[in-house]
């Protein structure tokens, strides 16, 4: 498959002249803007101003810059990680939320007992009024609640085990269509708990740091670009100039 993705960037550069890098001598790092002349580039389909490569094995791709009114609001990063030589033509990159947990998948459970004792209750708590989900609880693996409200009340006798004060329950996110950029994440896991069920029935699930810069990041997993030459690199059908 990777060999196939080389080949397909290698056809789309017929008649344009190659200059080939030799990874060991030729240092790519630099900034690469991206070449457009587009007033609303944020607007976009590529949604890129430039791609930093940095000399210690790092990169940011960073957004483009929002040159129209209505200013619409977005973060200045779509994505970071590591980048590496593939081969003299191709180098790749890999988004940091491969190799480490984002600090947006932090949550804090606030527990209690109140209400009726026959239901439980979930809030989620988000640190904006930006969350285009539907939120997902998976109670001991078999029963699956949905729901788009961040506030939901479940009776215990359809989804908890009755023979147990201790039940498995999982939270996941999933993306609702045209709500995100599809290059974003589809679904999030936030976690996999048991939980006390008889003790307490009143859940309050606080994600202090899933914000917009969170949900809008863009993953990577060993991408390919294409490098033309030692000022210009090929990407997303686009030329990026040093």
């Amino acid at each position: 498959m990777r060999r196939l993705l080389m080949a397909i960037l290698a056809a789309t550069l017929v008649g344009c002249t190659i200059i080939k890098i030799n990874s060991g001598n030729k240092n790519l790092a630099g900034e690469y803007f991206l070449n457009s002349n587009l007033l609303y580039q944020a607007l976009s389909e590529n949604n890129y101003s430039s791609l930093e490569l940095n000399s210690n094995g790092t990169y940011t791709l960073n957004k483009a810059k929002v040159s129209f009114t209505p200013v619409i609001e977005q973060c200045d990063i779509a994505s970071s990680g590591k980048w590496s030589y593939v081969s003299n033509n191709v180098l790749e990159i890999t988004s940091e939320n491969f190799e480490l947990k984002q600090k947006g998948f932090e949550y804090e459970i606030i527990q209690e007992n109140k209400l009726s004792k026959d239901s439980l209750y979930f809030i989620i708590k988000f640190p904006s009024d930006y969350h285009p989900f539907k939120m997902e609880l998976c109670f001991n693996y078999s029963n699956y609640a949905e729901f788009e409200d961040t506030i939901i009340a479940l009776p215990k006798s359809k989804y908890i085990f009755k023979i147990s004060n201790r039940n498995h329950i999982d939270l996941r996110l999933y993306s609702i269509p045209g709500m995100v950029n599809h290059k974003s994440r589809l679904s999030y896991t936030i976690f996999e708990e048991n939980f006390e069920t008889e003790k307490y029935n009143f859940y309050t699930i606080e994600l202090p740091y899933f914000d917009r810069c969170f949900i809008e990041f863009e993953p990577y997993y060993k991408e390919l670009i294409y490098i033309k030459n030692d000022k210009q690199l090929l990407w997303h059908g686009e030329c990026w100039e040093k």
